[in-house]
């Protein structure tokens, strides 16, 4: 019996990687079922910053990875001629894509595919009509969604979203009666973690915040709360890609101009994640919103307990003894950390292990990958 063929376009693929959830998801989705689809990837030849192509990558052709085939497009071969013959060549069941506002990689192939008659298109829109995303450039994303509603750009097809919330996002722009599969983004393998001990005997806390600097992640936040704690025993390293530089340079003044220990670090590889984040004590991912959170979920995975906002799908993580949700008040953040730095090191640990079970149960198991599954069904 031969296997459906799905065909998905999207802005960025491994070894790109500085575009952080998206690349994760969709690399989890062609590993989680190669065997089961026949999977195929249209992507960019470049990373997120679009300006050097990726090295040690054939351009403009197909190529398998491990039994998924990609095509990495350079710039000149963006175009609806380019989308249309890739779409016809594949002949695809399913066409996915993971973005709202791409012109080449979702709204151009997407007109092709509708009047191609495939028979089954699916948008991820990867949190982009949470309240916070909309935020940015709102004058523009209005504009771009009035039209869209009018014109039926996203009509007669399904909605992917990773949680309910997200659900409530769509329904709230394009319609109660959108078409809306609710199925959780599959996340990484857990890692047992053993806890250094030479981590908790410096009577220190560290923390680490890791995602894209831009205003919706709310590293601002994190540092104004460091800092207002004045304490040399809260060490904050900052991990990310530059997204928005005019608001990385408000950052930066306030580290700039703080007593307290904030460091930039740079990038973060995926193959080195899991071992940079068993380096520290806690994430601090004080976020507007996220509509799953591969942040916090890579932490987990990785037993790394969480300080969180409530601006995302993960609530009530103290009752599962893997970390806090927070309201977005500094006074409530300060309390909390303050209070960790005083605790003794068998509680910490006790999240540490908690946190392993936590994500066994409820991030990386059997019902998330059936949910998947579903979606392709």
């Amino acid at each position: 019996m031969s296997r459906k063929k799905l065909l998905i376009f999207i802005d960025w693929y491994y070894p790109a990687f500085k575009a952080g959830g998206p690349i994760k998801s969709v690399f989890n989705i062609a590993n989680a079922f190669k065997e089961e689809l026949d999977i195929s990837i249209v992507t960019s030849a470049y990373d997120l910053d679009g300006i050097e192509l990726l090295e040690g990558i054939e351009f403009n052709q197909w190529v398998n990875q491990d039994g998924v085939k990609v095509i990495y497009l350079k710039q000149e071969q963006q175009h609806s001629s380019t989308a249309k013959h890739l779409i016809q060549e594949i002949n695809p069941d399913i066409i996915y894509f993971n973005s709202l506002f791409s012109i080449f990689f979702t709204l151009i192939p997407l007109r092709i595919a509708k009047k191609l008659g495939i028979s089954k298109i699916i948008l991820a829109p990867r949190g982009m009509l949470g309240k916070a995303a909309l935020e940015i450039k709102p004058l523009k994303k209005r504009l771009f969604i009035s039209v869209s509603r009018i014109l039926g750009w996203f009509s007669s097809i399904a909605w992917h979203v990773s949680s309910t919330l997200e659900e409530q996002e769509v329904r709230l722009v394009y319609g109660k009666l959108s078409d809306i599969v609710v199925a959780q983004n599959i996340s990484s393998l857990v890692t047992k973690r053993v806890v250094n001990e030479e981590l908790l005997k410096r009577n220190t806390l560290k923390l680490i915040f890791f995602s894209r600097i831009n205003s919706k992640k709310n590293l601002k936040f994190a540092i104004e709360v460091i800092q207002s704690i004045k304490s040399p025993k809260v060490l904050l390293d900052i991990y990310g890609p530059i997204e928005d530089e005019s608001y990385w340079e408000d950052c930066k003044a306030l580290i700039d101009n703080s007593s307290s220990t904030i460091t930039y670090k740079g990038l973060i590889h995926p193959k080195d994640l899991t071992y940079i984040l068993q380096q520290y004590q806690y994430l601090l991912f004080p976020t507007n919103h996220e509509n799953y959170g591969h942040v916090i979920t890579e932490s987990l995975c990785a037993s790394l307990p969480v300080i969180i906002s409530q601006n995302t799908p993960w609530r009530n993580l103290d009752k599962d003894n893997v970390g806090f949700d927070l309201p977005l008040e500094q006074s409530v953040f300060c309390d909390k950390i303050i209070a960790l730095i005083k605790e003794e090191q068998y509680i910490y640990q006790g999240r540490v292990n908690a946190a392993f079970e936590y994500s066994n149960t409820y991030i990386v198991n059997e019902t998330v990958l059936e949910q998947n599954r579903k979606l392709f069904s």
